[in-house]
């Protein structure tokens, strides 16, 4: 009774056991069949470990060998890697399964007083020692599961780490099973059992130093290595990937290294930064961009900016004007840094973003009209009126464009559209915002650092834009219905300005058409 009820356990801990292994196993390599496999080998296991275990009761190294191999061949069989992985990781549960019934059964030895062979070849003995086995087991690969990621990544990222730990686990094995010989003896003798308990540990304790030297000397040179590495990939980077990267002694104001295009040119190096920098600024920076640029780009500021701190970084945008009289968008990448003797270094990485500027204009902008679109109108008036407290907005529908587009086709109306949208640009001035946001609706932000005629600017959209279309059929008139409301103390967000003028157009609709309503707090 108590035979089967102990058998029960150890089946029931052993399939839980091989189910966290393999759980584990899965985020090292894909198992063939997935789930439903690693069921079917966990019972396998589970059953193997039972009936083999009371089969060769007599001969604990037959029973070793017999489940070493099992596990090997299912690692063959089910584990997607190569050979050597497969072998390598299949070995772990089988070595610290030995290992750990070493360990037990020297705690039961010393506490029962039996012997070796008494306790392998009596079935419920056996049992306890497989059962706090399953056990210890299922702690350890619970343990794995949290810890082991590293470890393995590892192995699969260093191959010939992976053969070290292969051959170390041979190893292992090999004297663990012949240490197994000793339970053939039918004496007890307490030396024997400290022999085992210590093979036990110590076969453990070797596997576990073994994954530290693998995981832990790894950090040890990562952490001694990464300045170096970062500083190397960094230079080479920046070498490779930018059109000109240019190092500066901030003390002496000194050009250290001029790189373009990946190649040194000796001819700048030991010249005065500044200087270039001067020349650069006056001959080649577009004039709305020279005082920005100049004072990023001095070396008082570069030295100013790492005064307190070791290490500080920051961009710089301007039109660069090239061979061909064009002006093109540049970033520069500023790094600077301050060294052990308190010399200043500075590398300036500069970049062509002109594409990036190229899509993001064409991300902003609506390809029919050439306005900003609804996304960036809403944006760019939201950043606005956060800034500055201040602002009117001018909601415009054009009435009747559907005939338009009945009457004379979309080409036509497409064409309209160019049409308004021109007529508003002359209308407002080109600091102002001015966004198609649907079909036939249009919205102007006037940013009103001055004072503004709103009655003005609205019969000049209205006179603009009433114009009449003709042809064979007949003719179609359009016009404009607008909505206008302010900034004010209450309506301090785009949202409720946009809520408020749109309320303030739909008058204007009820009320005929080709009219203005301005929105009075």
């Amino acid at each position: 009774m108590i035979t089967n009820i102990l058998s029960i356990i150890l089946l029931i801990t052993f399939f839980i056991q091989s189910l966290l292994c393999l759980r584990f196993l899965t985020t090292v390599f894909k198992i063939k069949g997935g789930i439903t496999t690693m069921i079917v080998l966990s019972a396998i296991n589970a059953y193997a470990n039972l009936s083999v275990g009371l089969f060769f009761s007599a001969n604990s190294t037959t029973t070793y060998a017999f489940i070493l191999l099992l596990y090997v061949v299912q690692a063959l069989i089910f584990f997607d890697a190569d050979n050597v992985t497969k072998v390598t990781f299949g070995l772990i549960t089988p070595l610290h399964l030995i290992a750990y019934s070493f360990i037990f059964g020297a705690i039961l030895a010393v506490v029962g007083g039996f012997s070796f062979y008494e306790i392998f070849s009596t079935p419920n003995k056996f049992l306890i020692v497989r059962i706090a086995t399953a056990i210890l087991l299922s702690i350890s690969a619970l343990i794995y599961q949290q810890l082991g990621t590293k470890f393995c990544n590892l192995l699969k990222k260093y191959p010939e780490r992976m053969r070290v730990l292969f051959m170390a686990e041979i190893l292992i094995l090999i004297q663990l099973i012949a240490t197994s010989t000793i339970f053939l003896i039918s004496q007890a003798h307490i030396y024997l059992v400290f022999v085992v308990m210590l093979v036990g540990v110590g076969a453990s304790g070797i596997f576990y130093i073994g994954v530290y030297m693998l995981v832990g000397f790894e950090d040890d040179y990562r952490i001694y290595s990464h300045s170096r590495l970062l500083e190397n990939m960094y230079r080479n980077m920046l070498i490779e990937k930018s059109e000109r990267t240019i190092e500066i002694d901030c003390t002496t104001g000194k050009i250290l290294n001029y790189i373009v295009g990946g190649e040194v040119d000796k001819s700048f190096i030991g010249t005065s930064y500044t200087t270039l920098i001067h020349n650069v600024m006056e001959n080649k920076i577009h004039p709305d961009d020279k005082d920005l640029f100049m004072e990023q780009h001095k070396v008082s500021h570069m030295s100013t900016v790492c005064s307190d701190v070791d290490k500080y970084a920051y961009e710089s945008e301007f039109r660069l004007k090239g061979d061909d009289e064009e002006y093109t968008w540049y970033k520069d990448f500023i790094n600077v840094q301050k060294e052990a003797n308190d010399n200043i270094k500075a590398v300036l990485v500069s970049n062509n973003i002109q594409l990036n500027k190229n899509l993001e204009f064409c991300a902003n902008m609506d390809g029919l009209s050439g306005l900003y679109n609804k996304k960036a109108t809403s944006e760019l008036i939201e950043d606005y009126i956060i800034n500055s407290k201040s602002g009117i907005l001018f909601m415009i529908d054009i009435d009747n464009f559907k005939g338009i587009n009945d009457n004379f086709g979309h080409d036509v109306g497409d064409e309209v559209i160019r049409d308004i949208a021109t007529k508003l640009s002359c209308i407002f001035k080109k600091s102002d915002i001015l966004g198609r946001i649907g079909g036939d609706e249009f919205m102007v932000f006037v940013k009103s650092p001055e004072p503004v005629n709103i009655e003005d600017k609205a019969l000049q959209i209205c006179e603009a834009i009433y114009t009449t279309y003709y042809n064979d059929a007949g003719s179609v008139t359009i016009s404009s219905s607008i909505g206008i409301c302010s900034v004010t103390e209450a309506i301090t967000n785009f949202q409720d300005l946009y809520k408020v003028a749109d309320n303030a157009l739909y008058e204007s609709k009820s009320r005929g058409k080709n009219t203005f309503t301005i929105h009075y707090t």
